[in-house]
């Protein structure tokens, strides 16, 4: 197995009382083979998943754990072949079948794939049919793997809804998947995976693309189904936190191997594989208590040639084996966060007319940005939480003037000493405050031109740039208002790679032959091009791989140390915000609810979502993840176009009453450098992870 080491130290503590594995993975290898060369997926792996069992898969991108799961299904995309190995699967009447010598359209593979084998995939947006009711598909999985007549299907895809906790669903069985939220459609793939009643339910990322809230439901429903049903659960996840809270049993992959198996908590307490243990590190890990000495705070160093997959192919020159060792997030007091605010948002709203009916006559209003104050201070890191569609990236949106707001004011200090109202301004008058104030983004490969190299990406926010660069008191670049722009050299675009851990040597590539966190670090070097001195991340890495966003995190830190930049960063990653950010602002249903320095608001939240947010998160530690209390959220996400009166939080608060109906909260002091919007925020005796 080349450098990879399989230990199985303490693997049998997670082995039931049966000695026989439900599916047993004998030296599985998988192959793709394309013009250029032969491409190995999956190499001699081995794995057993025992019944009753949560065996959890885990490894970054590109290591071969979906192809591992769609071998057995007998769901490898063309040209993908099982070229050796074994797949032995314990059927329900006692006899064992090799999987891997069916034919993957034959009709004893149909049976196994879902009568005996369910699987739940990664976007149910794409995986359910946009054509059919979401009650439709699930009766006729029903009709396939049990043989029921219409009537019957229909029934039990009902009770199937309702089994996997979705409010009304009598109505929701005649609803099209775009008609239901991200996590009832989860909820909706998971009834179909489990029509057939399979004693094996295969969970590939099933939580990836949801909420924090939404994939505690998601997790708690599989832990809930899997007990009442007696069934095995293969997990398939890069998330450590989860596998904290799910598994009984690990494996991990890199590059198509097995390298380790262990019971999960002699996993995280004593990982055997260089691997495993730069997995754990590169973690981010929540504060075990407020009055922890930040210095001894869990952080990520950096791995010497820790690359995901998907930069094979690509110059091992990566930038990935160059960044140099964590910096330690020293996060600033609140006394720290002094001096006028570079942004101040006051009254802020960003109102859409949504039209619907026949002809479009009945409109709705939708407020996705709700009378919003907010202030981006010198020098830190504002972190921006909220679930989907509360309104976070309309906000970031509002700030850069790429939308316009409805009202309200924002005033910003970047481009003179006198502020200036940015937000009714012309579009003309736009440009210098748009070179202060820039953005990088989600997807780091969308987010570039395909047909532009590095050098051209890189030049482009620099060719009408009209300002002069000068080096203030701290040795930070910051530019001057007026004055003529500094030429576009080779050594100016080489100065940029260099700061964000790239080479001279990468200005003529495109954007496809880079890895996934290369590309973000060019998306990086775009925005710091014109020296500016706010940054607004949007989920800048959510799309990464652990190891590779804790070293994307990393760069970020010593570009604030180095050019005194600020950050306004975007995420639904509590536990990344809470490593990054001096403050944090909690948003809900286009209104901020909470903003407080990041230590005192991890510790004592001060309103109830900001409690069920930290709740959410699982915790990438078996021990303290399995013993916390957990605070749970009760419902979707109302429609925004249709929000609760009084509280916008009130039908999903455990602690509403009529006031909360009756009286919308404001935004108030409710301690040194703390705001709350509940009329409760004094009295309530709130959770934090710290307890």
């Amino acid at each position: 197995m080349s450098e990879a080491v399989l230990t199985e130290t303490g693997a049998d503590a997670a082995v039931p009382a049966s000695s026989s594995p439900l599916l047993d993975i004998r030296g599985l290898t998988v192959e793709f083979p394309t013009e250029e060369k032969l491409v190995t997926a999956v190499d001699t792996a081995d794995m057993a998943i025992y019944p009753q069992q949560v065996h959890c898969l885990v490894g970054e991108s590109g290591s071969g754990k979906s192809q591992t799961a769609r071998a057995a299904l007998g769901l490898l995309d063309p040209p993908g072949r099982i070229a050796s190995g074994q797949l032995l699967f314990h059927q329900s009447d006692g006899q064992v079948l090799d999987l891997a010598t069916l034919k993957p359209r034959g009709r004893r593979m149909r049976h196994i794939r879902g009568g005996e084998i369910g699987m739940i995939f990664q976007e149910p947006a794409r995986s359910l049919s946009p054509m059919h009711t979401v009650g439709f598909q699930i009766a006729e999985a029903m009709r396939l793997h049990r043989g029921l007549s219409r009537a019957e299907a229909y029934e039990a895809a009902v009770d199937a809804l309702a089994d996997v906790k979705i409010p009304r669903p009598e109505l929701r069985a005649k609803a099209y998947p775009f008609e239901l939220s991200g996590g009832m459609r989860q909820r909706a793939m998971i009834a179909i995976a489990l029509a057939g009643r399979p004693r094996l339910l295969i969970a590939d990322e099933p939580t990836t693309a949801l909420d924090v809230t939404t994939q505690a439901q998601i997790l708690q429903l599989l832990r809930d189904i899997q007990s009442e049903r007696e069934m095995a659960i293969l997990f398939i996840t890069h998330d450590l936190g989860v596998v904290a809270d799910m598994a009984d049993e690990v494996s991990v992959m890199r590059s198509g191997q097995i390298v380790e198996r262990q019971e999960v908590h002699r996993l995280f307490a004593a990982p055997e594989h260089d691997y495993t243990r730069m997995l754990l590190a590169a973690t981010p890990k929540l504060r075990i208590k407020p009055t922890e000495p930040l210095a001894d705070r869990a952080t990520a160093p950096s791995t010497p040639g820790a690359q995901s997959a998907d930069a094979e192919g690509v110059d091992k020159l990566a930038t990935e084996q160059q960044a140099p060792k964590q910096r330690i997030p020293e996060q600033l007091a609140p006394e720290q966060l002094t001096g006028e605010p570079l942004i101040s948002v006051r009254g802020l709203t960003r109102s859409f007319t949504l039209k619907s009916g026949l002809l479009g006559r009945t409109r709705h209003v939708l407020h996705a940005v709700d009378d919003v104050d907010l202030d981006i201070l010198p020098g830190e890191t504002l972190g921006l939480v909220g679930e989907s569609g509360c309104g976070k990236s309309t906000l970031a949106k509002c700030l850069l003037r790429v939308e316009k707001p409805s009202s309200g004011t924002v005033t910003q200090r970047l481009t003179d000493r006198t502020p200036t109202e940015v937000a009714a301004a012309p579009e003309a008058s736009l440009r210098a405050y748009r070179q202060q104030l820039r953005m990088v983004f989600q997807d780091p490969f969308g987010s570039l031109n395909p047909r532009m190299t590095v050098r051209d990406i890189l030049a482009e926010p620099l060719r009408h740039q009209q300002v002069a660069v000068r080096t203030s008191g701290t040795g930070a670049r910051r530019p001057e208002a007026q004055g003529t722009s500094r030429p576009i050299t080779d050594e100016r675009l080489v100065e940029l790679l260099e700061l964000v851990g790239l080479q001279a040597g990468h200005l003529d590539r495109y954007p496809h032959a880079f890895s996934g966190g290369q590309r973000q670090r060019i998306g990086i070097a775009r925005a710091i091009a014109t020296d500016p001195q706010v940054l607004v991340a949007d989920e800048a890495v959510s799309a990464l791989d652990v190891s590779v966003r804790a070293q994307v995190l990393d760069l970020m830190g010593q570009l604030q140390d180095t050019r005194g930049l600020s950050y306004l960063f975007i995420s639904h990653d509590m536990s990344t915000v809470e490593h990054l950010s001096d403050r944090v602002a909690v948003m809900y249903l286009g209104k901020l609810v909470e903003t407080a320095p990041t230590a005192a608001l991890f510790a004592e939240p001060k309103h109830p979502y900001t409690e069920t947010l930290l709740s959410a998160v699982p915790i990438a530690d078996p021990v303290r993840q399995r013993s916390r209390q957990r605070v749970e959220i009760s419902g979707e996400l109302p429609d925004p176009t249709k929000k609760p009166s009084g509280c916008p939080f009130r039908s999903r608060c455990r602690f509403a009453e009529e006031i909360c109906a009756t009286d919308t909260p404001a935004l108030r002091d409710v301690g040194p450098g703390r705001e709350a919007a509940c009329h409760f925020a004094e009295e309530l005796d709130l959770t934090g992870v710290a307890r």
